[in-house]
């Protein structure tokens, strides 16, 4: 499960929309918070970190890769960014 998750994230970041409808992508982090895929490639150190070790930090374990389908007001919590949505009015 962990690898499959660090490959989806990895595969994120060199490819930040989805194939096939380039839908863009973002990080759903333990804690609940989401971070845009920019700040995951920046900060990958710390994510791949806790990939391989037991003690969990929730702010840099990533829980899952997914699609912001239409939530214009999603924010990045690293970066205070919006996170691009794919069919939210503006």
């Amino acid at each position: 499960m962990k690898a499959k998750l660090n490959n989806e994230v990895k595969e994120a970041i060199r490819h930040p929309y989805a194939w096939p409808g380039g839908y863009p992508l973002a990080v759903l982090m333990a804690d609940g918070e989401c971070m845009c895929i920019s700040c995951v490639k920046k900060e990958f150190k710390y994510i791949a970190r806790e990939f391989h070790t037991k003690c969990k930090d929730k702010q840099w374990a990533a829980e899952a890769v997914f699609i912001n389908w239409e939530d214009t007001d999603l924010q990045c919590a690293n970066c205070n960014s919006k996170i691009e949505s794919a069919y939210g009015e503006e």
